[in-house]
């Protein structure tokens, strides 16, 4: 009889963590909290599981950061430090680089801020893909407008091609 007691102990305790996952799971806003970041503006799901957070610390001040549903909620895979503009930008700046996504898989990206309001839409190319591709945009609640593309290959050496509202071209840069 002794021998069973450690065993409905042990199942009392695996039941107890299973119903405090399942009842009380960390939240993609507690794993931002205890990064000290804000909530995040736009959340993009990438696969069952993991996402992209963009968060803005103050206007013009841009976050980007990957995390995915773990066994006690989400955790934080990788963030890429805050991005910001300088006043003598022109059109847009950016960064292209790699975030870390559940089980250490790369995805690769482009993003970055529009500073010039006459820019409606951009799209990109690369010395590997040479038709224009739409890359996405959002305006966050402090006004920032940002832009971003996600792919599995590295892009590349890119081009980033800008339009105005009568699909115009107002900016082809690498």
């Amino acid at each position: 009889m002794s021998k069973a007691k450690p065993i409905y102990i042990i199942l009392f305790i695996l039941l107890t963590i299973t119903m405090w996952i399942v009842v009380f799971p960390i939240s993609i806003e507690k794993a931002l909290e205890k990064q000290g970041w804000n909530k995040a503006f736009l959340t993009v799901e990438l696969e069952s599981d993991s996402v992209l957070l963009f968060m803005e610390e103050e206007k013009g001040k841009i976050r980007l950061a990957s995390a995915y549903r773990g066994l006690f909620g989400w955790k934080i895979a990788d963030n890429t430090g805050l991005l910001s503009v300088n006043s003598d930008v022109e059109g847009f700046s950016g960064s292209e680089g790699s975030i870390l996504i559940k089980n250490d898989n790369k995805l690769h990206y482009l993003f970055g801020i529009i500073v010039d309001e006459d820019i409606d839409s951009m799209t990109y190319k690369t010395n590997k893909i040479t038709k224009e591709k739409m890359i996405n945009t959002f305006t966050t609640q402090n006004g920032t407008r940002i832009y971003y593309s996600t792919h599995e290959q590295e892009f590349g050496d890119v081009t980033y091609i800008a339009y105005n509202h009568q699909n115009e071209l107002v900016y082809s840069k690498p």
